[in-house]
């Protein structure tokens, strides 16, 4: 709805631009979603006529420099005008023209989300002549967030009895541990943790290589972990991943560990920043190089 005021009067125009450029900021204050919003606050900018920027955003020094120019520049003469229209056509068709393109562009992968709805094959070939440079995608958010919060425990052993966790730079392992704020950046290794819990090992095959290299001891892939209890020298003989249901510590004594505070036990010492459940069934089982 609000990018669809764009298109219409001024206050329309203005009004939705600037909703779409808050509703980004409080997504990016809740999520991390790399450089996601801030492309579309920057889509939005535009839509910001002078008028509005030299009254509310823009410092007055700037203004009036802005202002001279302008009256500088309309000094050139008369003879300028017709060319400058003419310009301004110029810009306006192909602007309507390069817009009803990608509009026809988005139709296609718009178009399958619906089974049992096809599109014109003229539209088809329009799409296909630019798709290698991908104008258009089904790129976006998520339309379905998660309700918990499902964390991966690697852990490795050199007798298949005592283990080890393999400690991540960004997600949540130690209770006390608090999250550190890294947006825009999303960790290579952390966000793919965060995919993996979505679904079982087998339907992530770069999961069960990484357990193969902590076998091996690459120091490529240990490195992507904050820290190795084993040394690359001497790596585990077995390892797996464990799983479990990790939530915020809940209130107690009117203090809750959100946003910025740490939960309190019963006789007011800071603790915990987590709880967690483990689940009953592992997200893999004991491997070897053998396995």
């Amino acid at each position: 709805f609000l990018i669809g005021l764009i298109w219409w009067p001024r206050p329309f125009c203005l009004g939705g631009s600037m909703l779409q450029i808050v509703l980004q900021g409080l997504i990016m204050a809740t999520g991390n979603y790399t450089f996601f919003n801030i492309l579309t606050i920057t889509l939005f900018i535009p839509c910001l006529d002078d008028a509005f920027l030299t009254r509310w955003l823009l410092p007055r020094f700037l203004c009036n420099r802005l202002m001279r120019r302008y009256h500088d520049d309309s000094r050139h003469g008369r003879n300028s005008i017709t060319l400058v229209g003419a310009l301004i056509w110029l810009k306006t068709i192909l602007i309507w023209g390069m817009a009803a393109y990608i509009f026809i562009c988005t139709l296609v992968p718009f178009s399958r989300h619906f089974a049992h709805k096809s599109l014109p094959g003229e539209l088809q070939h329009i799409y296909d002549l630019t798709s290698k440079y991908h104008i258009a995608g089904s790129y976006g958010l998520f339309a379905h967030m998660t309700t918990q919060r499902i964390e991966i425990d690697v852990q490795g052993s050199y007798d298949g009895v005592e283990w080890k966790s393999y400690t991540f730079k960004y997600k949540p392992g130690d209770l006390e541990r608090r999250l550190p704020i890294v947006a825009p950046h999303q960790p290579r290794l952390d966000w793919q943790m965060w995919f993996a819990s979505l679904s079982d090992a087998n339907s992530q095959p770069w999961f069960i290589n990484m357990m193969a290299k902590l076998l091996e001891g690459s120091t490529e892939v240990t490195s992507l972990f904050e820290s190795c209890p084993f040394p690359s020298s001497s790596p585990p003989k077995y390892v797996r991943a464990l799983q479990s249901r990790y939530f915020f510590s809940p209130w107690v004594n009117g203090t809750s560990c959100l946003p910025f505070a740490h939960a309190l036990t019963g006789d007011g010492s800071c603790r915990a920043w987590w709880t967690k459940e483990d689940m009953n069934e592992p997200y893999l089982g004991t491997l070897d190089l053998n396995n």
